[in-house]
């Protein structure tokens, strides 16, 4: 992919300044555009099982589970395999999961049960998110000029803020976003679109 130098100065708006680069930043970033919508799971939760039971034995953990939460007056859904606890629980609704949650741990039988919320597993740490910044993108594919694909190009780098629209300029995009690491912005980004289902597609920097 060609990456070639271009001067922000004269695309800057007024009063913004240029942060100089810092060298050990990385130099490009590539953000792969998807037409995917979020998944709202709010009913959803994990179970931890004290000792934990083999994995070979999930048809009767899944049973068990059900059966447990089913007499406490919770309704179950569906039982999936998970890869962080016993097992990924969809409860009939967003409240029964929260009193799971809340009411846990439960003692069953030689074990203790924990509900916790399905984003909240053995792999979620807090994240701490610093740093409000204006980004400048020049020559950002017209094409692309859509806020959900400008959405999707800067989410490795933060959580979205606001785009500075400006149709006058088509030479860059202004995006304010709230960054977990400035140092991880790259000085440039490749964007990909995939065209169609037989993988043909387009990038531009």
């Amino acid at each position: 992919m060609a990456c070639y130098p271009c001067d922000p100065l004269p695309h800057l708006p007024p009063g913004a300044d240029i942060i100089p680069f810092n060298p050990l930043r990385p130099q490009r970033g590539y953000a792969c555009i998807g037409g995917t919508r979020p998944v709202i799971c709010d009913d959803w939760a994990i179970v931890l099982l004290e000792p934990e039971p083999s994995w070979e034995v999930f048809q009767g953990t899944a049973n068990l589970i059900r059966g447990q939460l089913e007499g406490r007056g919770y309704g179950i859904k569906q039982i999936s395999r998970c890869a962080m606890g016993a097992a990924l629980v969809r409860f009939q609704d967003c409240m029964d999961r929260d009193n799971a949650v809340k009411n846990s741990p439960y003692i069953v039988q030689d074990s203790v049960m924990r509900v916790i919320e399905h984003d909240k597993g053995r792999n979620f740490r807090a994240a701490t998110f610093y740093h409000d910044v204006w980004i400048m993108l020049l020559n950002y594919p017209a094409g692309c000029w859509d806020l959900d694909m400008v959405v999707a190009t800067f989410a490795p780098y933060g959580r979205f803020l606001v785009w500075n629209r400006d149709d006058s300029n088509k030479s860059r995009i202004l995006v304010k976003i709230r960054a977990y690491e400035v140092d991880r912005i790259p000085g440039s980004i490749v964007v990909l679109q995939n065209y169609s289902e037989d993988g043909n597609g387009g990038c531009w920097s």
